[in-house]
């Protein structure tokens, strides 16, 4: 039988253990020299959130307005133990949303989609899933197709008017929120699934009892969120026991059966439901898709080949997908023929440097030889990665620039 001794010991240990994991993170930000508060283990820096004292805007506004974070163009937080960026500077907020979307395009939802099937939606998805929905979608919402809805808008801001003269009529406090969520909801009634929820009127409404469920602030919705949150994996086998089934089994009724109306009957409203509809049946919609994906493409392929020109480097012309070297991607010439033949040309002759491109990429060829010199000694240090792409799990004889720099 254990002792008292080994039993203490056994409990430090663990403890121990769990702290380090806990905490095992909270040097991240501090090694890439990004400021940020003191974080706390369980919590990170997010303990009055998740205590519910205050919203996480609220605390993203609180940081950035502290005297010692004013001028830092990055800060960096823990979410529990995971470490969050909060980007400050306009510059780099402008390469999150533009240039660099695509590589950090992730929101960091978890979508669960067995126990949550609603979940699934635009705003939530990972990139694999997000990007060729946003394609499809993406003609939906012009403005051409957003105006034919305006008169939808327009009829249900025609019931608002009237609903509020009755109020006025009565002489009797109004509840704005509850008013303006009554209207907020027919729009979405109206534009989105294509029906009269006439929950301005009706105080009964289904439509709204169900919207007011999602968003209502009452313990099991706490509950689930706290745990989506804060255990994603141990929700996905716990979430059944708090599933909405009510409210998905509505709304997935609610398209299912208004598409199958609209087939039977043939009818035609300038809502979304119809743009769906014809997304998914007409073909030729799917062609401007194809095309701006085609010029998207070739914008990514291309997007590169003036680098050279731009730094005043001569070089012979590039070709999408293949750049430069389409002779020695198809075996007929080598690498090192390649250059040679491009070495020896006349039109380079006299060029201390050649500008070429493998597919997209600029590579640079130095001819002179004092700059050869330079690139092998006196700057060898800032270019001597090798432009060799490294498999460690299965390949051990080629070492990338980092491993080489401390075995060498």
């Amino acid at each position: 039988m254990a002792t008292t001794f080994e039993i203490f010991c056994t409990v430090v240990a663990v403890t121990l253990a769990l702290y380090y994991y806990l905490t095992s993170t909270f040097n991240f930000w501090k090694e890439r020299g990004v400021a940020g508060p003191r974080p706390y283990p369980i919590v990170g820096n997010i303990a009055r959130t998740i205590l519910g004292k205050i919203s996480m805007g609220d605390y993203l506004k609180e940081l950035y307005d502290k005297p010692e974070f004013k001028n830092e163009p990055l800060i960096g937080i823990f979410t529990r133990r995971t470490p969050i960026l909060i980007v400050k500077d306009p510059e780099m907020i402008k390469d999150v949303l533009i240039k660099d979307f695509s590589k950090i395009s992730d929101r960091g939802i978890t979508v669960f989609e067995k126990v949550e099937p609603l979940s699934q939606h635009l705003f939530s998805l990972e990139p694999k899933r997000w990007r060729p929905l946003r394609v499809k979608l993406s003609p939906i919402f012009t403005s051409g197709k957003l105006k034919e809805m305006f008169n939808l808008i327009l009829e249900c801001g025609n019931h608002f008017e009237n609903y509020i003269e009755k109020l006025v009529a009565k002489d009797e406090p109004i509840e704005c929120r509850e008013l303006t969520a009554k209207f907020t909801t027919d729009v979405i009634g109206s534009c989105a699934f294509g029906l009269e929820m006439n929950s301005i009127g009706d105080e009964d409404s289904e439509f709204r009892k169900m919207g007011r469920s999602i968003f209502e602030v009452n313990f099991l919705n706490v509950l689930r969120n706290k745990l989506r949150n804060a255990v994603p994996n141990a929700y996905k086998f716990i979430g059944y026991i708090l599933r909405r089934d009510k409210v998905t089994k509505f709304f997935q009724e609610l398209v299912v059966n208004t598409i199958n109306y609209r087939k039977e009957h043939g009818i035609v409203r300038n809502d979304f439901i119809n743009l769906l509809m014809k997304l998914k049946d007409d073909p030729e919609i799917l062609k401007g898709i194809v095309v701006a994906v085609t010029l998207a493409l070739y914008y990514y392929l291309t997007s590169t080949f003036n680098f050279w020109k731009d730094r005043g480097v001569a070089g012979p012309r590039p070709y999408p997908l293949v750049g430069n070297i389409a002779r020695t991607m198809l075996g007929k010439i080598s690498m090192g023929d390649y250059l040679k033949e491009l070495y020896d040309k006349p039109e380079f002759k006299n060029e201390p440097l050649i500008g070429i491109f493998t597919r997209r990429t600029p590579i640079l060829i130095v001819k002179d030889p004092e700059m050869i010199k330079d690139v092998l000694i006196k700057d060898f240090s800032k270019i001597s990665d090798r432009g060799i792409t490294v498999f460690e799990k299965y390949i051990d004889n080629s070492i990338r620039d980092d491993s080489w720099n401390c075995n060498n």
